[in-house]
Order: C-alpha cells, then structure tokens, then sequence
C-alpha cells in the first residue's frame, strides 16, 4: 500500500484528488507533525483500530501545550534580560510544559509501537 497517491489521473496525465485524498493528507501531515517517521505513518494508517479523531486532538493538545511554553520560556527570557533571578515557580512551570510536551510525544509513539509489535507479532 502507497502512504499517498491520486485517486485519479486527467486525460492529459495531471493528478486527480479528491476529498478523500486530501482528507489522508491532512492525516499523514498531522502525524508526521507529531515527530513520526513515513513508515510508522503508514504502519498506523493501515491499522484497522487507526482513528484520526485521537490523532487530531493530540495535536491540538501538542499546540496548546507548546503555546504555553512558549510564554513561559519568554516570561523566563525578560526576567533573566533584566538581570532579574527566575522564581522557582518560573522553573517548574517550564519543566512542567516540557513534560507534557514529551507526554503527547510518547502517546503518540506508544501507538506507533503497539502497531509495530502487533504486525511483528502477525508475521510468524
């Protein structure tokens, strides 16, 4: 199985697709965007338990996350600018984004082994 091909072809030879198509590369994106490979990407589309809402909300939960580390480590960039001393509460709520940051990454990657160990365990 292809991870992403035209569903069709126009006489002249041009790529077709069509809302399907695009629906998977959103999917293919979105997972790849996770920080996963092309082939856990296609091992995971292929399995039949896959659903893209689980994919879609980790991604929005990955944003939100990041967004608020974002803040964080720029609150931590003016305090230290202003030659100011970061409050221990500045440094756990940084490490704490960074936690739930590498949280998302390991749901995602514990999918992606279970996928992995259920098609090694289906080869013998």
């Amino acid at each position: 199985m292809e991870l992403f091909s035209p569903s069709d072809y126009s006489e002249a030879g041009y790529r077709l697709y069509n809302a399907t198509d695009l629906s998977r590369l959103q999917q293919i994106l979105s997972l790849k965007y996770l920080g996963l490979t092309l082939e856990e990407i296609k091992s995971i589309l292929a399995d039949d338990t896959y659903n893209p809402i689980e994919v879609v909300t980790l991604q929005i939960e990955n944003i939100r996350v990041q967004q608020k580390l974002l803040k964080d480590l720029q609150n931590a960039s003016e305090i230290l600018q202003l030659k100011e001393t970061l409050t221990v509460e500045d440094f756990t709520n940084s490490i704490g984004m960074m936690k739930k940051v590498m949280k998302i990454i390991l749901t995602c990657a514990k999918r992606t082994w279970s996928a992995s160990l259920t098609d090694l365990a289906n080869s013998f």
